[in-house]
């Protein structure tokens, strides 16, 4: 979290509560802000210098981590901490953690960062976005699929690309990832650049992946899911798979596990594999 942010109040219809949205000093750490419940958060928000609620914002491309608290709805929204939250293990281990310390509290993770907090306080999330974050759909060098380094695979520093086919068929790929680009912004081009489905992988070992994308090419529909933020991951997915079902699983891994019926096998989540006191 962060030394320098907004705090204020929100303000619409009946619902009055305390907002903050932290900008960037200890952005990467804003786990160990949260951890400790709502009292302790809410402190250190309140300590923190009041930004104009319109232009006080900071932008995509510097806004690495922040939290909103809504008192009035009990709701928190977050990201930040990539190093640590880009790991499933760690990810499950923290957020069962949060569920006894922010206990009657809604938590979600905001994937589409800034954004969601602007929104959330009625402010147009236009005022966040950096439209040259994302790569134009043409642009071939983010999506040239290649095979993630083993290495990669052992940290988790990969994506779980899986589809099936029209005769049905199931393969599955370990693929190298970019920062802040998913699969999922290819649009349906992707399916171009698709080897032989002889190539793919039945038994990925290593650790799990950072984020993944499923198709199934006969039922037009598309599948992704990332541990990351991506902003405008799901508003571009839509734009660049017209006429697909295009389906955002959040940070559901399990899903994409599950319709690969035992076919594609990938490393599972242990949270107990990964210990908090390392934090």
């Amino acid at each position: 979290m962060i030394g320098d942010g907004y705090a204020g109040e929100l303000c619409g219809g009946r619902r009055r509560g305390l907002a903050a949205v932290l900008l960037p000093l200890r952005a990467r750490s804003a786990d160990l802000q949260l951890a400790a419940g709502p009292a302790s958060a809410l402190r250190f928000i309140r300590q923190q210098r009041l930004c104009n609620r319109e232009t006080g914002w900071l932008n995509e491309r510097w806004g690495e981590g922040g939290a909103l608290v809504d008192t009035t709805r009990g709701q928190l929204k977050f990201f930040g901490g990539y190093e640590s939250f880009r790991g499933l293990d760690y990810r499950r281990a923290y957020f069962a953690l949060l569920a006894q310390t922010w206990s009657g509290w809604t938590v979600d993770w905001a994937f589409d960062e800034l954004a969601d907090f602007a929104a959330h306080v009625d402010v147009d999330p236009h005022v966040v976005r950096v439209p040259e974050l994302v790569p134009a759909r043409d642009a071939v060098g983010p999506f040239e699929l290649e095979r993630a380094a083993d290495d990669d695979i052992d940290d988790g520093i990969w994506a779980l690309l899986t589809v099936r086919g029209t005769d049905g068929q199931l393969a599955g790929w370990p693929v190298n990832i970019t920062e802040r680009v998913h699969l999922a912004w290819a649009g349906d081009g992707l399916l171009d650049l698709l080897a032989d489905t002889r190539t793919g992988s039945d038994v990925i070992t290593g650790q799990p992946p950072g984020c993944g994308l499923h198709i199934d090419v006969a039922a037009r529909r598309m599948g992704s899911w990332t541990a990351a933020t991506i902003p405008s991951l799901v508003a571009e997915a839509r734009r660049r798979w017209p006429g697909w079902d295009v389906q955002f699983w959040q940070d559901r891994y399990e899903q994409q596990l599950e319709l690969c019926d035992g076919v594609v096998r990938a490393p599972g989540i242990d949270a107990a594999r990964q210990a908090l006191h390392e934090r």
